[in-house]
């Protein structure tokens, strides 16, 4: 599978974008690993799949404690199936390091996107994890939210397409405006403050306005910054929107996993493949998490310009 091309900002009403599959505005399920990398017991992510989908890829939240060693390397292994009958279709793994001596009771969370090819998986399948840790005594805890397209709507993207295509001849907004300041969205220094709608999406927020987009994007990622106190344990599930947020229509959505009592969402989570908006379009984000609503978020988008 190629993801070289980038995929173009879609219509109304289109179900093509990117989705969460399984669970959205809930608690995700936590995976205990075994240790001395033997696998850990299944566990469901997903009871039964609602619809056909490809599943493209997954959002995962890591966290590690080390008690032992200072180092981690860990496996999840994800598969389709009832208890005792899985059958695996993806492995993915992370690697890394404590700075700190284990008694200073420090704990390490971050957020990844792992792609994988593309997994046709039918409406009722039951999707399971299991994880395993390279040594006892060092702890880690996985959470995963698989993403995918609806399997009328996925496309392939155009294998003539070359990854480093979309940057060149790029240049900034202005001579007075540095590269890197079009990286994030609206900008290095400024943040959009998101307040989530209890299980369901609340209202849309401009973060940057149809005026101030004078030339085409690439949208790459979103950056979960600043989580409010009171989302402790619960999961955050964004939607980027192109357009203000009165006209705002949702082209993909990004899940930052959390479980209950096991810290707040926060991280950098990487889109499948870049949407491409055009100029004078403007971008809107909207967001959702477990339990009431008014929990707030601080979000930056990452994007790529073009010229």
């Amino acid at each position: 599978m190629t993801v070289n091309a980038h995929a173009f900002a879609r219509s109304p009403g289109n179900a093509g974008r990117m989705q969460i599959i399984g669970p959205r505005f809930a608690v995700d399920v936590l995976s205990t690993p075994g240790v001395n990398s033997v696998w850990g017991n299944y566990a469901s992510i997903i009871a039964a799949v609602a619809g056909n989908w490809w599943v493209l890829g997954a959002y995962v939240r890591t966290m590690g404690f080390a008690s032992a060693g200072m180092t981690a390397h860990s496996q999840v292994q994800l598969a389709t199936g009832a208890a005792g009958f899985e059958v695996p279709f993806a492995t993915i793994g992370e690697a890394f390091s404590f700075l700190a001596p284990a008694a200073t009771g420090s704990n390490v969370f971050f957020s990844r996107t792992f792609l994988f090819p593309p997994q046709y998986i039918p409406n009722a399948t039951v999707v399971r994890f299991r994880s395993t840790v390279d040594q006892a005594g060092t702890v880690v805890r996985t959470w995963v939210s698989l993403f995918g397209i609806p399997v009328p709507f996925y496309d392939r993207p155009n294998t003539l397409h070359r990854p480093e295509g979309f940057r060149r001849g790029r240049t900034g907004l202005g001579a007075s405006q540095a590269m890197a300041d079009m990286m994030l969205v609206p900008d290095p220094l400024t943040y959009t403050t998101v307040t989530l709608g209890g299980a369901a999406f609340g209202n849309w927020v401009t973060a940057l306005t149809a005026a101030a987009q004078t030339q085409p994007l690439l949208v790459t990622g979103v950056k979960l910054c600043g989580p409010d106190a009171t989302l402790l344990g619960h999961p955050a599930l964004l939607e980027i929107g192109i357009g203000e947020a009165a006209a705002a229509v949702g082209i993909e959505e990004v899940k930052f996993c959390n479980s209950a009592n096991m810290g707040m969402p926060v991280g950098l989570l990487e889109l499948w493949r870049p949407i491409y908006i055009p100029p004078g379009s403007g971008l809107s984000l909207r967001g959702g998490t477990t339990g009431a609503a008014g929990h707030t978020v601080t979000v930056q988008i990452l994007t790529q310009p073009l010229k």
